[in-house]
């Protein structure tokens, strides 16, 4: 009975995740197709195939799924970024080297970069949503150059 259970919950959680995959694809695809104004939770979760409600399990609002789509890359772009920084160099240099990576993703795609930027000027993010954890992540890299500098 034990083991039947633990399978289960092996088998329910790859179904979450599938489904929070299928929301992501789906959002991203609408975001860059039809642009993020124009495309609506709804449409997201017809083309996912999940039902409107799924969705909220997963984001707060169409703001938290944009930064989750968000997250997935900007972590590499800071990791990026931080690796390519050298802390001996003048401040300035340092600047130039980190937010280069920032710039050329953002160059890369530039509705999806417009979005992202719109929304973040006048949100707060809060603790569990996605966007704290971009925001956390950005400050920590400013603090950590101004910190280096400063030194």
């Amino acid at each position: 009975m034990v083991r039947n259970q633990k399978q289960e919950c092996g088998i329910r959680e790859a179904a979450k995740l599938e489904r929070l995959e299928a929301i992501r694809c789906a959002a991203r695809d609408l975001f860059l197709k039809k642009g993020y104004d124009a495309t609506t939770m709804r449409m997201i979760a017809a083309r996912a195939g999940v039902g409107l409600a799924t969705i909220f399990r997963y984001v707060e609002d169409k703001r938290d799924l944009l930064y989750l789509l968000f997250n997935e890359q900007h972590r590499e772009v800071t990791r990026r970024a931080t690796a390519d920084t050298d802390p001996g160099k003048p401040f300035l240099d340092q600047c130039m080297e980190a937010f280069r990576h920032y710039y050329r993703y953002f160059g890369a795609n530039p509705g999806f970069a417009r979005c992202v930027l719109r929304e973040a000027t006048f949100y707060v993010p809060r603790p569990g949503n996605h966007a704290f954890e971009a925001m956390q992540r950005s400050m920590a890299r400013i603090v950590d150059i101004v910190s280096r500098a400063r030194e």
